[in-house]
């Protein structure tokens, strides 16, 4: 992206006003969004799910804006990231963002996309739209004029560390099957150097470079590279020629659209599937604010990770962890979320999860049955299994390495704290099952050394808040030690359960089990200045 020096001036700024743009842009430009609704339609079709997408340089917002509009292919993206390292983008996307109502869905970081890596999350779709991938000026490169007011060095860009570093990562990030999308490049011809200049001069610039160079450059710190099909080959050396398409977004070579796809390798074993967990959005929803009479509410959405539960956190540092081991067999208790989410983070590994369930609905089972590896019932109202018999039920060979992981691995519950501690709210209220959520934040809490009063919301007894519901947890005493340091537990009767539950079921994507943190905030005394962060654990499998 171009830095925060460069789009504080008018000049450049002005490129993204579209008064100033000439027809050849706007043509790219709307070229350039109909093929991106077809890719997403296609895509979304071959991995038949939503998809997690990243938009690289979102600049003011006007790609999530403009797709936010046509609700068949809006419906169609789960998560919608952007990056940028210009403050001023950063503004103008999130006022973007904010008078289309579009913060459940959009996230917006201030990050340069060379540290792209830092996200630490899979995406399905990743984007560069509107010339922004030729706008990765070269480290060594100067702006620096002779006396006629003509760059003084001769600059070749045969290589281009910065733009080889961000589109790498970029592909790094892809999850398998996923695509990388350059929305429109300059064809780096005399006709689009000229059509160029004359985009740049009407914004008030004066270029520097040479007719002979493969960029333009101006005055102000505006850098943009032109490109050819061998140097596109080149940069992606690194991705077999037939997994780059190239599509030409006119007729007369000035605007040219570059897809690269992540295909399987070639293997006789399956490929890994890089599902990522955290990093999930905080929304504010005004309704809610009004609704709890809260004027600071925030929901951490736990929904938007890649199996719609906060146990996905878990879920990965389990796999990671039985991966290192080497363990064969993973087995749990459970009501359905915190399997269905493991068995998905151990496709593609050679690790088979069981999942022992108990009067489990018909639908979570069939989606169990689809995923796992075995399913298994069980009666707990007659007998608790601890993890020797849970893993004997499930033992099929003597040289099996089984792991009982039905309990364990709060400190995943960390990350939250981790990607809520510049907030430093006043409260954070979270649903408690088996407390495992619960002593994880709270020593996530103390490693930060915050001073958030933990409250932890449970059910009084059998409840469609069945997640919630469990006659033994291993973390009981440990949950009595934390609430003598002042947090707090509530219980919750069915009535205030379903009362919450219809207030917020069409506001936030939630179940009952985790909107019962909106309906513990009747129960506590919150100061007007107060900030509460409720978590939203998940939407649950059906």
């Amino acid at each position: 992206m171009l830095t925060e020096p460069m789009y504080s001036r008018k000049e450049i700024e002005n490129t993204l006003d579209e008064s100033y743009m000439t027809e050849y842009l706007i043509q790219a430009q709307e070229a350039e969004m109909t093929e991106l609704k077809k890719i997403i339609n296609e895509l979304a079709k071959e991995l038949d799910r939503k998809l997690n997408v990243l938009d690289i340089g979102v600049g003011d917002g006007r790609v999530p804006k403009r797709l936010s509009k046509i609700k068949e292919i809006w419906g169609l993206i789960a998560q919608y990231d952007g990056i940028d390292n210009s403050e001023t983008m950063l503004k103008k996307a999130k006022l973007t963002i904010e008078s289309c109502k579009l913060e459940s869905k959009v996230r917006i970081f201030n990050l340069d996309a060379r540290n792209l890596l830092q996200l630490k999350k899979s995406y399905d779709l990743i984007l560069c739209t509107y010339f922004t991938a030729g706008d990765f000026t070269p480290d060594d490169f100067s702006f620096e004029t002779d006396k006629d007011g003509k760059l003084k060095s001769i600059f070749s860009l045969e290589k281009n560390a910065s733009f080889e570093k961000v589109f790498r990562s970029a592909f790094d990030l892809l999850i398998v099957g996923g695509k990388l999308v350059l929305g429109s490049i300059y064809v780096d011809t005399d006709s689009t150097r000229e059509k160029q200049e004359e985009f740049y001069k009407r914004c008030g610039m004066i270029i520097i470079s040479k007719p002979n160079d493969s960029f333009t450059a101006t005055k102000e710190g505006f850098w943009s590279q032109r490109f050819t099909e061998k140097r596109i080959m080149d940069y992606f050396n690194f991705v077999k020629s037939d997994n780059i398409e190239l599509r030409f977004l006119d007729d007369y070579n000035f605007a040219l659209m570059v897809i690269v796809s992540k295909n399987k390798p070639a293997s006789n074993h399956a490929a890994l599937k890089l599902y990522k967990s955290g990093n999930t959005p905080f929304v504010r929803y005004r309704e809610l604010e009004t609704l709890f009479n809260i004027p600071k509410l925030l929901v951490k959405d736990e929904s938007k990770n890649p199996f719609g539960t906060f146990k996905d956190r878990r879920s990965e540092l389990v796999i990671d962890r039985a991966k290192y081991e080497h363990v064969d067999k993973l087995v749990l208790i459970t009501s359905g979320n915190a399997g269905y989410s493991l068995a998905r983070f151990a496709e593609g590994t050679n690790i088979k999860v069981v999942c022992v369930v108990d009067r489990v609905s018909f639908n979570v089972r069939n989606k169990l049955e689809k995923f796992s590896y075995k399913v298994v019932d069980v009666d707990l109202s007659k007998k608790i299994f601890g993890p020797e018999g849970v893993i004997a039920m499930t033992r099929e060979s003597d040289e099996e390495v089984i792991w009982d992981v039905t309990n364990g691995f709060h400190e995943a519950f960390q990350t939250i704290i981790e990607e809520i501690k510049e907030e430093r709210p006043d409260w954070l209220i979270v649903p408690v099952g088996s407390g495992e959520a619960f002593v994880g934040l709270y020593e996530g809490l103390k490693k930060f050394k915050l001073k958030t009063k933990l409250v932890g919301v449970g059910v009084k007894g059998p409840s469609i808040a069945d997640k919630l519901y469990t006659p033994w947890t291993p973390y009981k005493r440990k949950i009595e030690e934390i609430l003598k340091e002042g947090h707090q537990y509530i219980q919750l009767s069915e009535e205030q359960i379903k009362d919450a539950y219809e207030k917020v079921r069409h506001i936030v994507s939630c179940e009952p089990s985790s909107s019962v943190v909106f309906g513990a905030l009747r129960e506590l005394y919150i100061d007007s200045k107060d900030k509460v962060i409720v978590i939203n654990s998940g939407k649950g499998l059906v």
